[in-house]
């Protein structure tokens, strides 16, 4: 279906309303909730979250487990395809696609 992506969409927002969490207005993919300090971005299928305590993180995680079935990464190394090396200590991410260039060339 041509409008599947809307119809999810408006899924979602329904689903998540009851738990407070709302599209952040004027981005595309963006969510956060209402008085807790967690946002998201949601691409397609992934979601990539943000949570200052394990609390916050448990309670966008119940909240999607009511509708859907999810699957957890805690230590968040895949996203949309990418493959990402966190180093916190020094406020540094790498992202790389191996494999994607060798996939491209055949």
């Amino acid at each position: 279906l041509k409008q599947a992506a809307i119809l999810a969409y408006e899924q979602l927002k329904k689903n998540l309303a009851p738990h407070v969490y709302y599209p952040i207005p004027n981005t595309v993919g963006m969510w956060k909730h209402e008085t807790r300090p967690t946002k998201f971005c949601l691409c397609v299928d992934d979601i990539g979250i943000q949570y200052h305590s394990q609390n916050d993180a448990e309670h966008l995680i119940g909240a999607l487990q009511q509708y859907y079935n999810i699957t957890i990464d805690w230590k968040g190394t895949a996203y949309c395809g990418m493959t990402l090396n966190w180093d916190y200590r020094n406020n540094f991410v790498e992202i790389s696609m191996p494999g994607y260039i060798s996939k491209l060339l055949k």
